[in-house]
């Protein structure tokens, strides 16, 4: 298995192997040891991630020394991993092949630690108040930014057949080792989440940055919700901020859109535009277009248009 991991998440099953160490556990290797990789790996998008939500190795060790207490084992041995440890490479490799990517990388490894929902790792995640599937849904949309970010589509001015094919397998090629090698863009994104100001233009790039010729009908439903509500008298400048963020949100997450768990965290924003609107008089002449807008929106990501959910 471990030759379809990537350089970054190679090192993190080699610094499990310490930390289980460091605290004498040496009968096997938990979940817990894994977090404690990735944090330490540093460099990867998981690691970023967890940084983001405050977790370094000091106060991680220490909530594992509790759950865990210090062990007396042999320093100097190769630890196997427990069965929920081998279920967490495992549900890796089952995330990498979902998104369609043949190697296995840090992010691969967070996914599958929130996806499991038991063990140490998870106890730790409870102890932080991190919610798994909250956790699922940021790790998937760092990586679609970060897949938008690193790619740029380019024209092909060219009638030839022949070398029109060529030039679509270079791209194909050239995508695939992007999304092999994708540098995470996670602190832009912690630093835009927090933000109180949401720009026009940073939200106008966004939009802009969803890839032809898939995202085309969400592209001009998001641009014409932006337009709209930026012009809109009968909105405050804070419902103005709230309804940039939300394009915002379901630019970010529109490449996992049929994922089932981006579909759950999708319905918060769906439901935050249509609170908005609910408050505006019922003759505002926008009204009629939020609402087709919010339920076109709502048919691009495939979520229902229940009561419950709006």
């Amino acid at each position: 298995m471990f030759d379809r991991f990537k350089e970054e998440a190679i090192r993190v099953i080699m610094l499990t192997q310490e930390e289980a160490r460091q605290l004498g556990h040496t009968q096997e290797i938990g979940t817990a040891f894994l977090l404690l990789g990735l944090i330490g790996e540093g460099r990867g998008i998981a690691a970023k991630i967890l940084r983001s939500l405050n977790l370094d190795l000091n106060n991680t060790r220490e909530e594992v020394e509790k759950i865990l207490g210090r062990g007396a084992g042999v320093p100097f041995v190769e630890i196997p991993f427990s069965d929920n440890a081998k279920a967490v490479l495992e549900g890796a490799l089952e995330e990498a092949q979902k998104l369609g990517q043949k190697l296995i990388g840090t992010e691969h490894l967070l996914l599958a630690i929130a996806a499991l929902k038991r063990g140490t790792a998870y106890q730790v995640l409870e102890a932080f108040q991190i919610d798994p599937e909250r956790l699922q849904a940021d790790i998937l949309a760092v990586m679609s930014e970060a897949e938008f970010a690193a790619f740029e589509f380019t024209e092909t001015p060219t009638s030839d057949v022949q070398t029109l094919v060529q030039e679509l397998d270079g791209l194909i090629e050239e995508l695939s080792d992007l999304l092999a090698s994708a540098k995470s863009k996670s602190e832009a994104l912690k630093r835009r989440i927090r933000s109180k100001v949401v720009s026009h233009a940073e939200t106008a790039a966004l939009v802009k940055k969803l890839p032809a010729p898939d995202a085309i009908a969400t592209k001009e439903l998001l641009t014409e919700l932006q337009t709209i509500s930026e012009s809109d008298p009968n909105l405050t400048e804070e419902d103005k901020q709230d309804i940039l963020s939300q394009i915002q949100g379901f630019a970010r997450l529109w490449t996992f859109r049929l994922d089932e768990r981006i579909q759950k965290i999708s319905r918060k924003p769906l439901r935050t535009l249509r609170g908005i609107v609910a408050e505006l008089p019922p003759d505002a002449p926008q009204v009629a277009d939020y609402q087709r807008i919010i339920a076109a929106i709502a048919d691009q990501f495939k979520l229902p248009l229940q009561s419950n959910d709006l």
